[in-house]
């Protein structure tokens, strides 16, 4: 809706050249509504020399993926509040995985290797993560070449930090949703697919 700034050898990177002056993208999924919490809470698993497996529910005191070798999610949806974390070089993966950050930080750097890939049914069909429409926390996902996210990141009051993916085989599949949004490095995404998001049938960035 502004104006645009590169640095450095970005600026010769870029094509298009953008449009300037656009009018104000509405909200792709005002529609969508935040889970509510289920059950009792659910403790974030300790460090250790042990794998960890994270199952659905409600993670009160947040979720720290820290200090273990590997961590898997098992699919469903995890309500999270005080944060999530993941840090230094784990192995992580979840399928038809769903975070809504409730309160707290969406935080994913140190080189960790993370998958995640959306369910490709139900409610929350296509989203990975949910920051909550009040939380205006900044969302840091700069886990680099090993972290791939397969689905919507939608933080809409938040500002994102984004470095990752792999430039070189195959880019992450997917669709933010922010504030405002900064991209760092050699940063790569790629159009999601049809089965996780209908909308992505057109792709759109949008300052």
């Amino acid at each position: 809706v502004g104006n645009y700034t590169c640095e450095g050898q970005s600026c010769n990177n870029i094509d298009p050249d953008p449009n300037t002056g656009s009018g104000t993208q509405t909200d792709p999924f005002a529609s969508l509504t935040a889970p509510t919490p289920q059950g009792s809470c659910i403790p974030s698993p300790p460090s250790g020399a042990n794998p960890v497996t994270l199952y659905p529910g409600r993670y009160c005191t947040g979720i720290k993926i820290e200090g273990v070798p590997s961590a898997r999610f098992e699919p469903g949806v995890y309500y999270v509040e005080n944060g999530f974390r993941i840090t230094s070089e784990p192995v992580v993966t979840g399928t038809g995985v769903f975070f809504y950050i409730a309160s707290g930080q969406l935080k994913i750097d140190g080189g960790a290797n993370v998958t995640f890939s959306a369910s490709t049914s139900g409610d929350y069909k296509g989203f990975v993560f949910f920051q909550s429409r009040t939380n205006t926390t900044p969302v840091i996902l700069t886990g680099g070449t090993g972290m791939n996210i397969n689905g919507a990141v939608y933080a809409l009051g938040a500002a994102l930090d984004y470095a990752g993916g792999n430039c070189t085989t195959s880019p992450p599949k997917t669709m933010i949703v922010a504030d405002t949004i900064h991209f760092v490095g050699e940063s790569c995404i790629g159009r999601p697919d049809d089965a996780f998001l209908a909308s992505a049938s057109q792709v759109v960035l949008a300052e």
